[in-house]
């Protein structure tokens, strides 16, 4: 058994919110516990799972959701293995497209 049968396999999600841009934490809680938020600029953003996890992290990233108080319909617009490759899915202008750098308070 190889460390990646145990450990498991990294996926990234790019995806689009259609409907208004909505908050990072509003559009968290409504994520599969499995599911990590990695980045989010309001309309465009990469969701970290595992590949195990992938069937439950995907029917909630497409269609209609209701993200705090809007009712958005969700996009994805790519699976990856990496997240430059599934951050190259989303349009170079979103700001969830680049890496940023952590601010130190």
């Amino acid at each position: 058994m190889t460390v990646k049968d145990r450990v498991g396999r990294t996926r990234y999600l790019a995806f689009q919110v259609e409907g208004g841009p909505v908050g990072r934490p509003a559009l968290s809680a409504i994520l599969p516990p499995a599911a990590r938020l990695t980045r989010f600029d309001g309309s465009f953003g990469l969701v970290r799972c595992s590949h195990r996890d992938l069937g439950a992290v995907r029917p909630v990233l497409n269609g209609p959701a209701r993200v705090g108080s809007k009712d958005v319909h969700l996009v994805t617009l790519a699976t990856s293995g990496t997240i430059r490759a599934a951050a190259r899915a989303l349009p170079s202008e979103s700001g969830a497209s680049k890496r940023q750098p952590r601010k130190i308070d």
